[in-house]
């Protein structure tokens, strides 16, 4: 009974087995965040470092998500945004959409008066809008499509109208179209939360517009219209409603 004892005793004392384990983080060339786990086993005469690695972390965004932008409503705009993580910092985002009655434009450059008195003589026409833009995610806490961002963007808008002069005998249509090719530069910021299913992104930037529009100058039988080409600078603001993928 006394050997047996003292055998177990021995192995306990001499035979001890101490574990030290060391978390430390590491990324790898595809951009995934993943864990190793060092594990240090010492023993009898022996040490051995033996190296786990874990499963991938969890990302804190969703790699893509689908937009609609309810501020463009007022400017006749109806495009749907769909947002593509690139990488960890950096993703690109493309919208394409119809255009209808912009009742900015009506109500600020023609005095409303194609919305009201001489609403008869005209006849709105869908056109299109289109725009690219390319964001980085400059915050180091957060990843792509998440967080504080800047973004670099070009668009292109088109509005058709047909105004409709009366000669005396017949209404001839006249077509009225504007074009506007913008660039902007916008700061905003995007909370997309892996496991919300509705977020927003909200943005305020500055922009540069080269515009070419047909413009009714005249009214009546004795119509006129007249073409103006240029450029101006203009302040960009608003939301959008997004949906992760």
């Amino acid at each position: 009974m006394l050997r047996p004892l003292i055998f177990l005793v021995l192995f306990f004392v001499f035979g001890k087995i101490d574990a030290q384990v060391v978390l430390k983080t590491t990324v790898d060339s595809s951009a995934a965040k993943k864990q190793s786990i060092g594990v240090k086993v010492r023993g009898i005469g022996k040490e051995e470092v033996v190296t786990y690695k874990g499963n991938p972390l969890d990302e804190d965004s969703v790699a893509q998500a689908l937009k609609i932008d309810p501020t463009l409503l007022f400017r006749g705009d109806f495009p749907i945004f769909f947002e593509q993580r690139l990488s960890d910092a950096f993703s690109v985002e493309m919208g394409l959409g119809i255009t209808w009655t912009d009742y900015m434009y009506e109500l600020f450059q023609n005095n409303g008066r194609f919305l009201n008195q001489e609403k008869k003589d005209v006849r709105f026409r869908s056109g299109s809008s289109v725009r690219l833009h390319a964001r980085w995610y400059f915050s180091k806490y957060s990843t792509a499509i998440s967080g504080h961002y800047l973004e670099f963007g070009a668009a292109r808008r088109n509005y058709r109208m047909d105004y409709y002069y009366n000669t005396g005998l017949i209404r001839i249509p006249q077509p009225i179209n504007r074009t506007w090719y913008d660039f902007t530069v916008r700061y905003g910021f995007q909370e997309a939360d892996k496991y919300a299913f509705l977020f927003w992104d909200g943005y305020v930037g500055l922009g540069l517009r080269s515009f070419d529009e047909d413009r009714v100058v005249v009214t009546g039988i004795n119509a006129e219209f007249a073409n103006r080409k240029g450029l101006r600078v203009f302040l960009t603001a608003g939301f959008r409603l997004a949906f992760g993928l």
